[in-house]
């Protein structure tokens, strides 16, 4: 997937995967949750303002769209209200591919080896 993105700083973070800013930094995460559930890899590229087409609904232009087949639906949020790991966690389940058996049964293998250790280090 190719992001075109006319401002740097949230190019920046999004590119990074990290923001100082709380409220970006907490959408930068809610994107790469998604991009990961669902397997995407993603490039970002700057492009300037006046050329980015996705800058046209916060302008009011919409017949460009419309004509290459855009359907408008509604967004959905993240809830900010809720704590990160409980927000990028719902994220996840609710997009990524339920796990095989056999993936069921690694990450069962793998805690039990994990806590064999624990239990051996303790």
């Amino acid at each position: 997937m190719i992001h075109f993105i006319d401002n740097t700083g949230a190019l920046v973070g999004i590119a990074k995967g990290y923001s100082r800013d709380i409220d970006s930094a907490r959408l930068v995460h809610f994107f790469h949750s998604i991009a990961c559930a669902i397997g995407v890899n993603a490039w970002f590229e700057y492009v300037a303002s006046g050329a980015n087409i996705s800058d046209l609904p916060s302008r009011g232009e919409f017949e460009k769209l419309r004509e290459l087949g855009s359907v408008y639906f509604e967004p959905v949020w993240p809830p900010l209200g809720s704590s990160w790991a409980t927000t990028f966690t719902a994220a996840y389940q609710a997009y990524a591919p339920k796990p095989s058996r056999a993936a069921c049964r690694f990450q069962r293998e793998v805690q039990s080896a994990i806590e064999n250790i624990r239990s051996f280090a303790a």
